[in-house]
C-alpha cells in the first residue's frame, strides 16, 4: 500500500493532494469524450483552465474563477493577460513568458515553476501551473490545459516553521541553561554558546568529543546505562556531575537528559539540558558548615557559661556573686557581639581590647591600647576577651581604675621568629599600691591557668606595688585557629 499521507477533512485545502491531481490531470488522454472532460473539470477543487493553440481561453471551472477573482470571457481573453504575474522573489513575469505561453509556443509542458498572481482585489496568491499541451490523433497541436495550485497555506506553514526554528535558535543560542545532544556513544553533536563559554573550549574542541572529557566518566557512562537500559522510556534522567571548567576549576552541573529518537522510535543518541549549580552547591556546604558551627559553638557557650555560674557562686556572698556572674555574663556578650558582626570568622585584637576596657572604663583616656593588627580565631577571641575581663574587674575593685588617677596601658608585638609568638603586656599605673593577693581567686586562675592552656601559651602576673602587670605570650598560629584542636 501507498503512504496515503495525514488524512484532510472534506473541504479543507491540501496543497499535496492539489499537486498529485494536477499532475494525473496533465497526463490524462481526454479521447475527445468533451462533455465528460468538462464535467469532471467542473467539479475538481484545484483550478483548470484550456485554451486554444493561440491560448485564447475555452473552458475554466469554478474553482480557477475563486483563484483568480475573475471570469475571463471564453475565446478572446488569454489567462496569463488577465491577470499580474510575479515571480516569487517579486520580479514582475512578462506575459509572453508565463508557463502557459511557453507551453503553447514550446510545445510542452512546464514543471517546477512557482509564480504569484494578483487578483483585481490586490490580494497576492503564490501557484503552482502544470500548463500540458494538447493534440488531436494527428499530433498537431490544438490547445492546452493548465491546472493552478493555490499553495499559499503551504507558504503561510513554511513561515510559521521558518519562524519557528528562528524562535528557536534564538533560544538555542541565548539560553543561559547548557543545551546539548550527543549519539549513543556519548559523543557530543551539538551544543549551544553556553556550553562553550562554561568549559572555556570553542566549539571545534567538542562537537565529536566524547562528554567524559569534561564530565567524569563514571557520571557519563551512568546516564548512558540508565537510558539504554529502558530505551522505551521517553522520561528525562536527572543527575548531578562534576565539569571540568577552564583553568582546572570544577564545577557542578545539574543534567537532565533524555534519548532521542528517528521517525520509527528507534533511539539515536541523547539530548541534554544542564545547567551551573556550583555557587547553590557552594551555599549548601557553608550552610552545613555553619549549622555545624553554631552547634559548636553553643555547647561551647553553655560550658563556659556552666564554668562562670560555679565559679562565681563558690563563695558566701550572693550579691557579689551575682555581680560577678552577671559581669562575665555581660563580657561574653560583648566578646560574641563583636564576632557576630564579623561574621564569626575573626576578629582583631586591638577590637578585642578595646571592647573589653570600654566596658569598665567609660572614659577612653583611662587607658591606651597600641599594637599591630592581628587577627583572632573565634575562640581564641571569646578567651582573651574573658580574661581581659577579669583584669578589668579586679583594676575596677583595687587596681587603676579604683581611683581616678589609674591609668592602663595594653601594648602588644609579634616576633619574627619561625613560630611567631604574640606578646600581650597589660601594665597597670596611678592606682594604690597592689600586693599579691593570699589566696587565688577565679580571675586568677582563669589567666594563670586557662588562657595559657586555651592559647598554648604562657600568662604571668605581677603584683608590683606600683600597679599590676600582666604578660601573655602564645604563639600566632594558634591564636589564629590553624592548629585548634578538633572540638575545642
Amino acid at each position: 500500500m501507498h503512504d496515503q499521507g495525514p488524512a484532510v477533512a472534506e473541504g479543507e485545502a491540501d496543497p499535496a493532494r492539489d499537486i498529485r491531481l494536477a499532475e494525473a490531470l496533465a497526463g490524462i488522454d481526454w479521447g475527445g469524450d468533451e462533455r465528460h472532460a468538462r464535467a469532471l473539470l467542473g467539479a475538481l477543487p484545484v483550478a483548470v483552465y484550456t485554451t486554444d493553440a493561440e491560448g485564447r481561453i475555452t473552458y475554466y471551472n469554478q474553482a480557477a474563477v475563486e483563484l483568480s477573482g475573475r471570469r475571463p470571457e471564453l475565446g478572446s481573453d488569454r489567462w496569463c493577460v488577465t491577470w499580474k504575474l510575479y515571480l516569487p522573489d517579486g520580479t514582475p513575469l512578462a506575459h509572453d513568458q508565463c508557463p502557459m505561453a511557453i507551453a503553447l509556443r514550446e510545445n510542452r509542458p512546464v514543471r517546477g515553476v512557482e509564480a504569484i498572481a494578483e487578483r483585481p482585489d490586490g490580494a497576492c496568491v503564490p501557484f503552482l501551473p502544470y500548463p500540458t499541451p494538447l493534440r488531436d490523433e494527428t499530433g498537431r497541436l490544438v490547445g492546452a490545459i493548465n491546472t493552478l495550485v493555490d499553495i499559499s497555506e503551504r507558504k503561510q506553514a513554511d513561515r510559521a516553521i521558518r519562524e519557528s526554528e528562528a524562535r528557536f535558535r534564538e533560544q538555542f543560542e541565548n539560553a543561559n541553561d547548557f543545551i546539548f545532544t550527543a549519539d549513543l556513544k556519548m559523543r557530543l553533536t551539538s551544543c549551544n554558546p553556553a556550553v562553550t563559554h562554561a568549559l572555556g573550549v570553542p566549539l571545534e574542541a567538542l562537537i565529536g568529543h566524547s562528554v567524559s572529557e569534561f564530565v567524569p566518566a563514571a557520571a557519563a557512562e551512568r546516564n548512558r546505562r540508565i537510558l539504554s537500559a529502558r530505551p522505551e522510556s521517553r522520561q528525562s534522567v536527572r543527575y548531578e556531575a562534576e565539569v571540568n571548567g577552564p583553568d582546572g576549576e570544577v564545577m557542578v552541573w545539574e543534567i537532565s537528559s533524555r534519548l532521542t529518537r528517528d521517525p520509527d522510535g528507534t533511539p539515536n543518541g541523547f539530548h541534554g539540558i544542564g545547567r551551573d549549580i556550583t555557587e547553590r552547591k557552594r551555599d549548601e556546604r557553608r550552610l552545613r558548615l555553619l549549622v555545624d558551627e553554631l552547634n559548636h559553638r553553643v555547647k561551647n557557650t553553655l560550658a563556659i557559661v556552666q564554668s562562670l555560674a560555679h565559679q562565681s557562686f563558690q563563695g558566701d556572698d550572693a550579691s557579689g556573686a551575682r555581680a560577678s556572674f552577671q559581669g562575665r555574663l555581660v563580657a561574653l556578650a560583648g566578646a560574641h557581639n563583636l564576632l557576630t558582626s564579623r561574621s564569626w570568622e575573626s576578629a582583631e585584637l586591638g577590637e578585642v581590647v578595646e571592647t573589653a576596657l570600654g566596658g569598665c572604663a567609660a572614659d577612653c583616656a583611662r587607658f591606651s591600647i597600641h599594637g599591630p593588627p592581628v587577627p583572632l580565631h573565634p575562640q581564641s577571641a571569646v578567651t582573651l576577651s574573658m580574661a581581659l575581663h577579669e583584669l578589668c574587674t579586679n583594676a575596677a575593685k583595687y587596681g587603676a581604675f579604683s581611683t581616678p588617677e589609674g591609668h592602663v596601658d595594653v601594648s602588644w608585638s609579634v616576633s619574627d621568629n619561625d613560630e611567631p609568638m604574640l606578646s600581650l603586656r597589660w601594665e597597670e599605673s596611678g592606682g594604690p599600691s597592689v600586693a599579691a593577693p593570699a589566696r587565688s581567686g577565679f580571675g586568677r586562675r582563669m589567666i594563670e591557668r586557662a588562657l595559657a592552656y586555651e592559647l598554648r601559651g604562657r600568662a604571668r602576673l605581677d603584683f608590683r606595688g606600683e600597679g599590676l602587670v600582666c604578660e601573655i605570650e602564645a604563639p600566632l598560629a594558634r591564636l589564629a585557629g590553624k592548629d585548634c584542636r578538633p572540638g575545642g
